[in-house]
């Protein structure tokens, strides 16, 4: 295809490929810690694994998928930390917020869609119900993030 961005296409494959990674341990830490014996609410418990992931994501997405020319390593620290914390902290909570107390009949009837899958039935219905809010607010916070970062923390 003459004219289809290929380095667009490919940079945003290569943002999802990582964000997979600090997606799964975000997740991991989220599930462990809102069930006992720790039982954080989801709101705090995602605060901390957001921050954990957090971590990771400025170091993979500078050196793997953005690979700016100039450095600037303070200013893409702060500015990463700046559209990267709005994004967990913010949308993230709002998110969940939304779809755990606002929107509680848009989001049980997507569990009640996504319990008969494969992979899901063997979950309560408390587990399929917080990660499926989760994914929203992750989704959410990816585009975000990915908007941010290629427009003003990475750009060459």
């Amino acid at each position: 295809m003459q004219g289809f961005p290929w380095h667009a296409f490919l940079q945003f494959a290569g943002f999802c490929c990582v964000g997979v990674f600090h997606t799964t341990l975000d997740f991991a830490v989220y599930n462990l810690l809102t069930r006992p014996p720790v039982s954080l609410s989801r709101i705090k418990a995602n605060c901390v694994s957001t921050s954990l992931a957090l971590g990771c994501s400025f170091a993979a997405n500078y050196v793997i998928v953005f690979s700016p020319r100039t450095l600037q390593l303070p200013t893409r620290i702060i500015e990463h930390l700046i559209v990267t914390c709005f994004s967990s902290y913010v949308i993230q909570n709002l998110v969940i917020r939304l779809m755990s107390w606002e929107w509680v009949g848009l989001t049980r009837s997507l569990c009640a869609r996504v319990r008969g899958w494969p992979l899901v039935t063997r979950y309560s219905g408390e587990t399929i119900e917080k990660n499926l809010v989760k994914a929203f607010a992750v989704a959410a916070g990816m585009v975000w993030n990915f908007f941010w970062y290629k427009m003003v923390v990475f750009a060459n």
